[in-house]
């Protein structure tokens, strides 16, 4: 079986059946719903080794989902993202 990290906005519109990112809780809850229930889904605490993976040259957010693709405790196949800021990178391999 594959592994992925999974940037989380790709998870958001893909349930919201759109482009747009939005903060409502209702999307919020859906989201933390549909994870608890998939056991395929594991959510990994940051801790030091992704902060260590971190590539410096990637905004914060973008260098914690790259540092956890990096990370050897879960080794993963890519990153399921369009963000066009990981994807320029090249540091890990990219589903879209």
């Amino acid at each position: 079986m594959k592994t992925y990290v999974l940037d989380t906005h790709a998870l958001v519109w893909r349930l919201t059946n759109d482009r747009r990112l939005g903060a409502q809780d209702a999307t919020r809850e859906r989201v933390l719903t549909v994870i608890e229930a998939d056991g395929r889904c594991v959510i990994r605490p940051i801790d030091l080794e992704i902060i260590r993976a971190m590539p410096m040259e990637l905004d914060i957010h973008d260098a914690l989902i790259v540092g956890a693709a990096l990370t050897p405790v879960t080794p993963v196949d890519g990153v399921i993202t369009c963000d066009q800021d990981i994807i320029r990178a090249g540091l890990v391999p990219v589903i879209w």
